[in-house]
């Protein structure tokens, strides 16, 4: 990659070939919940390529379970500091390579190295969005059996879960404004 980059001017030529055909550029950067994982990884069944810095100085914002189970390469957004480091990769590439237009895409990669959750509403336990959801609400979502997928009381159509759904939705909705103003 480096090397290619170095020898030829591939952005540009992209750039010259698109505004020709009167097309823009647009950059496809599928980071947003693929953060990077260190490769000694206990759960995981591959290594993987690469690790965040921000992620390995600041293990708290991997997304967590009721457990406390990490899921690698998928930051929790509840946390400034996170969408902070995460919109500095987006400002970077656009400096670097001159984008001023992103696809900024939600899907993850980190089921190449761990096995994906057994459910959508497995992860979403971290300080932030807890302690906000006994302010707001009054429940502790890591003790109270309406957050656990896995137990009899859990009812996917609780109006306590939709508040935590729409809690958790809150913090990549402010991610991506927050995105589209530094860009």
């Amino acid at each position: 990659h480096d090397r290619v980059f170095r020898s030829f001017d591939v952005i540009g030529a992209l750039r010259t070939a698109a505004e020709a055909e009167g097309m823009g550029l647009w950059a496809w950067y599928p980071t947003v919940y693929s953060t990077g994982a260190p490769a000694e990884g206990p759960e995981f069944t591959t290594a993987w390529q690469f690790e965040s810095r921000f992620g390995r100085e600041h293990p708290e914002v991997l997304s967590v379970d009721r457990a406390g189970t990490k899921h690698y390469a998928v930051w929790e957004y509840a946390y400034p500091e996170a969408r902070a480091a995460k919109i500095r990769e987006f400002v970077a590439f656009a400096k670097e390579f001159g984008f001023r237009k992103f696809v900024a895409c939600l899907r993850t990669e980190s089921g190449q190295f761990q096995p994906p959750p057994p459910h959508a509403d497995q992860f979403g336990f971290n300080a932030p969005v807890v302690e906000e959801m006994k302010r707001r609400h009054g429940v502790d979502i890591r003790t109270d059996a309406r957050f656990d997928y896995a137990s009899p009381a859990w009812n996917p159509m609780d109006p306590m879960v939709e508040n935590w759904r729409r809690l958790r939705g809150e913090h990549p909705t402010t991610f991506y404004r927050e995105l589209r103003q530094a860009l």
